[in-house]
């Protein structure tokens, strides 16, 4: 295989996982405001400031996961694709883009279960099993 076809699928290859790392540091530690245009959205993350910033960190650290997770498999199976023909490593960059764009869509399911579990319909922070309304722990 022609080594100027290899490098561009390397490219095509890393390019997601590479985005999902730097993309989750930066909604890990410089989160956008709340706002309707950029940032995690949905119904359950706009409900209050405290479960936008908790989906804002949730998703970042999901994107790093799945930036991290796929980018290792992704270099090995690129770096495997060197010894391929052409349309064998077309076809394989074909499903890891795939694979790798699959899991950042549903990265959202990850994050609306967390916030369901940590926060309830209003957007209040759940309490804990033995905490008063005061916020301390019963004590026996």
């Amino acid at each position: 295989m022609k080594l100027i076809l290899w490098i561009s699928l390397f490219i095509c290859n890393i390019i997601i996982p590479v985005t999902a790392i730097v993309g989750g540091y930066w909604f890990l530690k410089k989160a956008p405001r709340e706002n309707h245009t950029f940032g995690y959205r949905s119904a359950y993350a706009l409900k209050s400031e405290e479960t936008w910033r908790f989906a804002q960190g949730c998703f970042g650290i999901v994107w790093e996961m799945i930036g991290i997770g796929t980018l290792l498999p992704t270099i090995a199976l690129s770096i495997f694709a060197y010894f391929m023909t052409a349309k064998q490593a077309c076809i394989l960059t074909l499903v890891l883009v795939t694979i790798q764009l699959v899991l950042l869509w549903n990265s959202g399911g990850f994050v609306e279960r967390s916030l369901k579990s940590h926060f309830d319909e209003e957007g209040k922070l759940r309490k804990k099993e033995g905490e008063r309304a005061s916020g301390r722990k019963r004590t026996n």
